[in-house]
């Protein structure tokens, strides 16, 4: 049995595809909801920091995956 992705791997996943797509501005909380399957306190919890946290972290994840 294959199993699920953490919500923070799905957020992030999804964080990264809508940058590429849209940008930071066109990258918006309920997007990222819907394409993740994540709840709404899940950017929270791990991302107290809220869009910018995320979107840091995304791109952090984004950089390491060039750089390899």
């Amino acid at each position: 049995m294959v199993s699920r992705p953490s919500p923070r791997e799905r957020l992030l996943d999804a964080t990264i595809t809508s940058l590429r797509r849209h940008g930071v501005q066109g990258t918006g909380i309920a997007e990222l909801l819907h394409t993740s399957g994540a709840a709404r306190q899940s950017i929270y919890q791990h991302f107290p920091g809220g869009k910018a946290e995320l979107v840091a972290a995304a791109t952090r994840r984004a950089g390491e995956f060039i750089v390899r």
